[in-house]
Parts: C-alpha cells; sequence; structure tokens
C-alpha cells in the first residue's frame, strides 16, 4: 500500500513495544520518531491526524528524561575501535546520563508546542487535550529552567544552591525574563484564551488556571504579580457566586500548597506515581510549626514532635524541601495573609518500600 500508508502504523507501534520491554530504548525512540515521520508523510505535518502521533512522541521523550535524570551522574566510558592498527582500542568519554536526558526534554517541548500548534491552527480550539497539552508543555518548560540543578542533585534540585560559577540558581534562572518564563506564561496565558472561549467553562477551573498563573510568577520571582493573580482568582470565585466552602477548599486548604503543582515535588506521593489516596506504611512522622510569609517564604521553623526513629538527617531533608520553593498564601477572611503560622505534620518512609 505504498511506503507511508496507515498500515504501516501498527507495524510500528508493536515494534516499539517490543523494543521497550527488551530494554533496547534507541530503537525505542527511533522507531516512535519513525511513526511521527509515518504520520507527517501521510496526513501532513500540520494535520490534526498528526497530533496523536507528536503527543506520543512527546510523551516518550518525557519518560526518557525522567528515567535519565533518575541515573547516574557519573561520566560513562565506551571501547571504540581507534583509527590506527587492527586491535587497538581507546576509551572515549560519553556524557552522564542526567546531561543527555536533556535532549529529550527539549525534543518533548518541541513535540508538545507543535500538537498545541496543530490544534489551534485546525480551528478546534474546545479540544479537550488542549488544557492537558498545554499543562505538559508548563511542566516541560519549568524542568528546562532547573537544567544545572537536576544534573547535579535531582532530589533537591528547586532548591539546588550553587552552579558550578558560585552563582545561586534563584537569581540564575528564575529572573523574569528568561525564554522558559516567557514560554510558560504564554501557555499560561493560552489555557485563558481557551476557557474564555468555551461558554461551558468551570469557573472552579477557571480560578485554577488563574492560580496556576500566580504560581508561575512566584516561581519566577516575580511575587507582587503573583498576588494580583491570586486575588483575581478569589474575586472571581466571588462574582460567580461560588459557595464559600469551594472558595476555601480551593484558596484556604487546611495544609497549604507548595507550588509548583503540575510537576512532582521531591520526595513526594506524585514522584514515585502514588495516588493521593493509597493507604501507605509510613515509618514515622514530624510535627512542624512554622510561619509563611505573604510571597511564600517559610520562616521560623520548629519541630514540635516527633517519632523516635525520625533522625536528624530526616528532619534536614525535610527543612530543606520546606524552604525550596514558595508555598501559595492562603486568604484568611477574605484577605491574603500577610503572615501565616501553622502547624503540618509530615509523614515519611523508605522509598524502596513504594517498589
Amino acid at each position: 500500500n505504498g511506503l507511508y500508508a496507515p498500515e504501516q502504523f501498527r507495524i510500528v507501534e508493536n515494534m516499539i513495544e517490543t523494543y521497550t520491554a527488551s530494554g533496547d530504548l534507541q530503537q525505542a525512540a527511533e522507531k516512535q520518531q519513525y511513526l511521527l515521520f509515518l504520520n507527517q508523510q501521510f496526513y501532513g505535518n500540520n494535520s490534526l491526524q498528526v497530533v496523536p502521533a507528536l503527543i506520543a512522541l512527546a510523551d516518550w521523550n518525557m519518560d526518557a528524561f525522567f528515567t535519565g535524570v533518575r541515573g547516574s551522574n557519573s561520566t560513562g566510558f565506551s571501547i571504540t575501535s581507534s583509527s590506527g592498527s587492527f586491535g587497538n582500542s581507546r576509551r572515549r568519554a560519553t556524557a552522564p546520563p542526567r546531561v543527555m536526558a536533556f535532549g529529550n526534554l527539549y525534543r518533548a517541548q518541541s513535540n508538545y508546542y507543535q500538537a498545541i500548534t496543530n490544534t489551534v491552527n485546525n480551528g478546534d480550539f474546545r479540544n479537550p487535550q488542549l488544557p492537558e497539552l498545554e499543562l505538559k508543555l508548563i511542566e516541560a518548560v519549568f524542568l528546562g529552567a532547573y537544567r544545572q540543578g537536576l544534573i547535579e542533585n535531582p532530589d533537591f534540585y528547586i532548591s539546588q544552591r550553587r552552579t558550578s560559577t558560585g552563582t545561586r540558581i534563584s537569581r540564575n534562572n528564575l529572573n523574569g525574563n528568561t525564554i522558559s518564563y516567557i514560554n510558560g506564561r504564554n501557555a499560561w496565558e493560552r489555557l485563558r484564551i481557551y476557557q474564555r472561549n468555551d461558554p461551558a467553562a468551570d469557573p472552579m477551573d477557571i480560578a485554577r488556571t488563574m492560580i496556576g498563573q500566580g504560581d508561575w510568577q512566584m516561581l519566577f520571582n516575580r511575587r507582587l504579580r503573583a498576588l494580583e493573580f491570586y486575588q483575581s482568582a478569589y474575586d472571581y470565585l466571588t462574582e460567580q457566586q461560588i459557595p464559600p466552602g469551594q472558595i476555601a477548599a480551593l484558596l484556604s486548604p487546611a495544609v497549604p500548597v507548595q507550588a509548583p503543582e503540575f510537576t512532582a515535588l521531591p520526595h513526594s506521593r506524585a514522584k514515585f506515581g502514588l495516588p493521593p489516596e493509597a493507604e501507605l506504611d509510613y515509618a514515622g512522622y514530624l510535627d512542624l510549626s512554622f510561619n509563611i510569609s505573604r510571597y511564600g517564604n517559610v520562616r521560623n521553623v520548629e519541630v514540635i514532635g516527633k517519632t523516635d526513629n525520625a533522625t536528624k538527617r530526616i528532619e534536614q531533608r525535610l527543612r530543606r524541601l520546606l524552604r525550596a520553593v514558595p508555598f501559595r498564601p492562603r486568604f484568611i477572611e477574605g484577605e491574603l495573609s500577610q503572615s501565616d503560622d501553622v502547624q503540618v505534620r509530615y509523614y515519611f518512609a523508605d522509598a524502596g518500600s513504594f517498589n
């Protein structure tokens, strides 16, 4: 039926599954790219029909990125034949898996963006996949902004103190003028556009997008702008006459929310693929009291209770996680809190017990 006939699609998909099952991820990646090529040749680069292949390739690249980031940071070596006589060999250094993983991340960004572009340019503005695609793009863009931190320590990439030049990441990568900030901001704005043009849009979803915009500003140190988005979300829900209980659950939750929500925080359930409602056999807990400032910073952390097996190392890791990225400020009696004193119990367990 021709070189690019759709009859080949399922065959290539089966090859991808086979290579993946056998552990040959390089061949699987090449076949993923080939499957996109087949779709583009048959349907056209800018068609709606090619979007599923773009998404599949983007998701594949994201999975490969996370696998690579979890790998060793040590430089690898391969044995290759030299250009001289037969039998001689030399060692050639290869990039660490964490460095190489960013190739997958940048390809995922491109794939998601192309899938969004194809969908929008074909007028399919109410496609239910669009919001999910934008959030996936936002996640990929955010992780790209933390490249150096992820390479050095993926467990604490958000709170990595210094780069190789001695500058702080918060000053180097998270200012308001980076391409990562702009690309993420644009994705959030597109989400708002989709919702404004959808008469059936849920007010709670619209408010969540406004809050997401605020979180993005907060993560990139544009904190006054972040507060404006949070206030807009509160005002919008009030205008829509949403019940106070629903507003409180979103903007004044019992447990303050630590950003970002669009990607798994280190040491969280989401990082290990655990559902929020799953029953877990925790090893112990620490009870903490701390203050959250108007701009989401944590201050005055105190341990007010803990189990006997809560070691100093566990406490230090928890303190570092609390200070890694900002908390979203809560509304108290209809106003954004200036200073919020909270008490929270944090449970812990050995990550190996979740496998």
